[in-house]
Formats: structure tokens, C-alpha cells, sequence
């Protein structure tokens, strides 16, 4: 009699990524100029490091013509990414939505590439919402835009939170900026 033993071995890799969500909270009382494309800007500085894989931003507003306002965010020494283009401003004649405020202090707007829709914007004309929060799509003029442009970058150093009042009359303040971020 002839036994023949067979042995397998099997063997798994497994790389395991950590991965860190972090809120970088601002409040602030910050006076937007009236009519004045030029804006003004509040930063967060981030002291923590990491590559973004994902990254929100919150804001809360207070404004009395969500239509008038432009908002943008920019990352020190990298890209400028739209988030919010004259909400309800749909044609060159449109004022944009009359509503006040964007986010509360206690639920912020959060623009996020994964949400499901923009905010008055072309591709979205909803009825204007006061107080409006939850989570919606980042846009420009041009369009969707995409905070995908910071994956990738390390996400320490000076965020830029730029805010502009496009039309006379309405006055505001930036009162939150946050900045969520999921970093390995």
C-alpha cells in the first residue's frame, strides 16, 4: 500500500488602511461686503496631517438674499474648488433666491461630492429654501464641481473660505466654516 499525503498551504495578504475623520470647526462673525465681487475670506488652519481621500465643508450664513452670494474654498498653495453660485440665479436677468441664510448654527449647509443634488442651481431649480441645510453638490457658474480636486493633498495648512456678495441692497455675515475630512 502507497499513502500520499498532499499538503496546501494557502496564503492571504491583507493591507489594511487606517483611516481618520476629523472636524475642523470655525465660528465666526465675519461682515460680507455689500456688492463687492472681491468678498472676504475667514481661514482654518489644520495642524494634523494626512492625504485627504474625502473632504465636505460645512457653512452657515446669515444673509437676507441667498441669490447674491458666491462661495469658493481654497486650499494653501492648491486648487480653488466653487462650492455655491448665486443660488436661484438662473438666467443673466435673475436676482436668485430671496430667502435668507444658508445653514444654522446648529445644521450647517454641507456641500459634498456624494450628495445627491445641487442647490438652485441650473440643473436643480427648486424653490427656495430659508435656513437651508442638509447636504448638496458644490457648484460654480459652470457648473457641478468636484471637492475631489484636494484628494490627494495633505491635509495640513491654511483652508480659505471665500465669500462674496454679487448684488446691492442685502447684507450678511459668514458665522461657521467647517471642514470635514476623512485622511489616511
Amino acid at each position: 500500500t502507497i499513502t500520499t499525503t498532499t499538503t496546501t498551504t494557502s496564503m492571504t495578504t491583507t493591507t489594511t488602511t487606517t483611516t481618520t475623520t476629523t472636524t475642523t470647526t470655525t465660528i465666526l462673525d465675519t461682515a460680507i461686503p455689500d456688492n463687492d465681487p472681491t468678498g472676504t475670506s475667514v481661514m482654518i488652519w489644520r495642524s494634523d496631517s494626512g492625504n485627504i481621500i474625502d473632504l465636505d465643508v460645512g457653512i452657515h450664513i446669515q444673509h437676507t438674499w441667498q441669490g447674491d452670494l458666491i462661495v469658493s474654498l481654497t486650499k494653501n498653495g492648491g486648487p480653488t474648488v466653487g462650492l455655491l453660485w448665486r443660488p436661484g440665479k438662473w438666467t443673466a436677468e435673475g436676482a436668485g433666491y430671496a430667502a435668507d441664510n444658508i445653514g444654522t448654527a446648529s445644521n450647517f449647509f454641507i456641500l459634498d461630492d456624494e450628495a445627491l443634488a445641487t442647490y438652485g442651481s441650473t440643473d436643480n431649480q427648486i424653490t427656495a429654501i430659508p435656513d437651508v441645510s442638509g447636504r448638496w453638490l458644490p457648484y460654480d457658474e459652470f457648473g457641478v464641481t468636484a471637492l475631489t480636486a484636494f484628494d490627494g493633498l495633505d491635509i495640513s495648512g491654511y483652508w480659505t473660505l471665500n465669500v462674496s456678495d454679487n448684488s446691492g441692497l442685502d447684507q450678511g455675515r459668514i458665522l461657521g466654516f467647517s471642514l470635514y475630512a476623512t485622511v489616511a
